[in-house]
């Protein structure tokens, strides 16, 4: 069976960009955070966050994003921030000033696991539906030019972001366009409902299922033989 790739998470400063969303936050109510207030680790922070990373690191993949850690003033105590590429962890100095001299380095410790916790699940579903996305172009980028070499009406032209684009992203222009092109025999348009159908993997809680639902969906993607989706679905299914 596929299994999920799993990675170290490594507290390190890097730069961030827009369009953040906030996963967790150990706060009730309303919150934000500023992120022109963060701050360099103490050394105290980097400390505990190497011992949370010596923990992971045997039995993580070499292979992994790297999870940026920041102090801010202005954080929900503790927050996990996500794009889709990147992920950084920022903590209120004063929150873990009363949890350390509550409950001493090991409530801080697991802290930072809950958090990177989430990370490793949502960092695994950007990066294995970016190869997705990454595939599903080069199939339509190979169909584009071969419809225009054999003499085909240019079926794909401007298609690129209505099969790229979440559904509930796509303009209404660019849901009709993807409405019309999923009319039409052409590879692009299977492979975009491959892509759209594992989606359904993410609503699994049990992992037995999740993998029945993971083979079978394998299953379909090598028995298309649209290049380059079997090499995608097997880089994606592989264990660390």
């Amino acid at each position: 069976m596929c299994r999920p790739l799993c990675y170290l998470l490594c507290a390190s400063l890097l730069p961030f960009s827009a369009n953040a969303e906030v996963v967790c936050a150990l706060r009730s109510g309303a919150f934000s955070c500023d992120a022109k207030a963060d701050q360099r680790l103490s050394g105290d922070a980097m400390q505990l966050a190497g011992r949370t990373n010596a923990a992971l690191s045997p039995t993580c993949s070499p292979k992994r994003p790297q999870v940026a850690i920041y102090r801010n003033p202005t954080a929900a105590n503790a927050m996990l921030v996500v794009t889709a590429d990147q992920a950084k962890f920022v903590y209120a100095p004063q929150f873990f000033t009363v949890v350390y001299d509550q409950y001493g380095d090991g409530a801080i410790i697991a802290i930072i696991a809950h958090e990177y916790g989430h990370a490793l699940h949502i960092l695994d579903r950007f990066h294995i539906m970016a190869k997705m996305s990454k595939a599903l172009d080069e199939v339509r980028a190979q169909e584009t030019k071969r419809l225009i070499r054999d003499g085909y009406q240019p079926l794909l032209k401007k298609s690129r972001w209505c099969v790229l684009k979440r559904k509930e992203n796509l303009t209404a222009k660019q849901q009709v366009r993807l409405r019309d092109l999923l009319r039409y025999n052409l590879q692009t348009g299977r492979a975009y409902l491959l892509k759209e159908d594992f989606q359904q993997f993410w609503t699994y809680s049990s992992p037995v299922w999740a993998g029945k639902f993971l083979d079978f969906w394998c299953h379909q993607v090598m028995r298309s033989r649209i290049e380059p989706m079997p090499e995608r679905s097997v880089s994606t299914g592989s264990c660390c």
